[in-house]
């Protein structure tokens, strides 16, 4: 695409979620065990390669209304 349109920038996104009864501990370890995972050098490097950038998170929660 930016060959055609100069400038031109795309991003996007991907989340973890649970079901809203999900034990807290449950929570906890798949957000450990996920950010685990992110941090490796080669997921990171195959990542990178991707043109893409892991940004760990934690375990805030919102409920939906």
């Amino acid at each position: 695409m930016g060959e055609f349109v100069p400038g031109y920038e795309a991003s996007f996104w991907f989340g973890v979620g649970a079901p809203k009864a999900t034990p807290t501990e449950l929570i906890g370890r798949l957000n450990h065990e996920i950010n685990a995972g992110l941090a490796d050098p080669k997921i990171k490097a195959r990542l990178a390669e991707l043109g893409g950038t892991a940004f760990v998170g934690s375990t805030l929660c919102a409920a939906a209304p």
